[in-house]
């Protein structure tokens, strides 16, 4: 009876999913921007990373920033880079996400939400789309529902405390 029903599901289209009903700009398909070329953490990125090491007290943002010459080049690199503990990139991308007016980290950003390799940081940076200054979030919100990050997105999009961030959202 199994093999029976297996062979008639077995040429059966699939329904396609349904269009998204968001109106952005589609005219130039975004392409998830190329990342620089991993290079190993310097010596102020190192002691950067022992400080987001501790889970209790969390280190503030400007702890983790002291001793950085470049700070927002060094969170993306630490976030992208450090896997283990969890909570150590993670917590470099939220304050990576902080200092997002910078153009370097916006398109960090853009590369979360497109890359499915980055999609923590990607989810991470929708959940955070409030902490961005809104012409930042509209940007990183539209992008992330032209991703594999788009359903998960619209949750986020529409609670957003910018209005036209969830805009994004009308047919």
């Amino acid at each position: 009876m199994t093999a029976i029903l297996l062979f008639a599901l077995w040429g059966c289209a699939h329904p396609a999913p349904p269009a998204a009903a968001v109106a952005v700009d589609r005219a130039a398909p975004r392409a998830v921007p190329a990342p620089n070329p991993p290079r190993p953490l310097d010596r102020e990125e190192s002691a950067a990373v022992q400080r987001l090491l501790p889970r209790d007290p969390e280190p503030t943002c400007a702890e983790v920033e002291a001793g950085l010459s470049q700070p927002g080049p060094s969170l993306v690199k630490i976030a992208e880079q450090v896997v283990s503990p969890p909570w150590a990139g993670m917590r470099a991308a939220t304050c990576a996400i902080e200092r997002s007016a910078d153009p370097l980290i916006e398109a960090a950003l853009m590369r979360w939400v497109l890359d499915p390799e980055l999609a923590g940081l990607g989810l991470l940076a929708v959940n955070l789309l409030d902490r961005m200054p809104e012409e930042v979030a509209i940007r990183v919100a539209g992008t992330a529902l032209e991703g594999p990050l788009s359903d998960r997105a619209r949750d986020e999009i529409a609670g957003s405390a910018h209005q036209t961030v969830r805009a994004l959202l009308l047919p």
